[in-house]
């Protein structure tokens, strides 16, 4: 069984068999135009709150380090809270302490490297392996930044979460045009470009194709949820399905 299930923005809860991850799912938005983890969510997470599903999660995985995507203080109390097996992510000057808080809670720390344009691969427990490849991040938001997409692969399943990568370095995507993707997760803005939707096309082909990173209702202060909906109705294509909502899932 693969189970994903949103958290906020690109934050999902990833069931493998017995084993979970939660990727980009500790986040705080802060002044980002995007929704931060819901306060239902973060009490389940360290007061035991709900069903206990969100509750020592195995692995917790970040694609890049932008506070609608991680926030090392809500790391460092998940970690104190709960029975973490590992931390991937990207170090820099502003999380080293991270890493030494991870050791004190006995979670081991595999850094993600950020070198733009390179594979690299961590096998986890339980038949699971991810790579990342380092990409520039969306050009027309953070030109300078880089992000790491994150290919997940379990039993016969591929998944691969865009987060907040380019479309501009088309070639990089010919990297996956050999592995039969089910699932492709994607921004808005990816899926708005011409070249994203050419990528999508020419090296993915994913048999499903899901839009996510988009604030819930009451923080949409860019009115980015009616522009999604009226592209994926100008668009008209098969196979696309739009993450939007908390706790809103998909299974494959």
């Amino acid at each position: 069984m693969l189970s994903i299930m949103l958290i906020a923005n690109t934050g999902l809860f990833i069931q493998c068999g017995n084993k979970t991850i939660l990727l980009d799912g500790l986040e705080d938005a802060q002044k980002y135009p995007f929704s931060s983890t819901p306060e239902n969510v973060l009490k389940e997470m360290f007061q035991n709150k709900g069903d206990g599903r969100l509750k020592n999660i195995d692995y917790l995985v970040f694609t890049h380090n932008h506070p609608d995507h991680f926030s090392k203080e809500l790391i460092k109390k998940y970690m104190l809270k709960n029975q973490v097996k590992k931390l991937i992510f990207a170090p820099d000057s502003e999380s080293e302490d991270l890493v030494c808080d991870a050791r004190e809670n006995k979670v081991s720390v595999w850094k993600a490297e950020m070198s733009r344009g390179k594979i690299h691969h961590y096998i986890l427990g339980g038949g699971i392996q991810i790579s990342t490849l380092c990409m520039k991040h969306i050009p027309y938001i953070f030109p300078e930044d880089l992000c790491n997409c994150i290919l997940l692969q379990y039993e016969d399943k591929n998944i691969l979460f865009l987060s907040d990568c380019s479309y501009e370095e088309e070639y990089l995507f010919q990297k996956f045009k050999d592995i039969k993707l089910n699932v492709v997760f994607l921004n808005p803005y990816f899926y708005y470009s011409d070249s994203g939707r050419k990528i999508l096309d020419r090296y993915l082909l994913p048999d499903l194709t899901v839009i996510y990173h988009i604030p819930f209702e009451d923080d949409d202060t860019i009115n980015m949820r009616p522009f999604v909906f009226q592209m994926v109705k100008k668009f008209k294509r098969e196979n696309v399905c739009v993450l939007d909502t908390p706790f809103q899932s998909i299974d494959i």
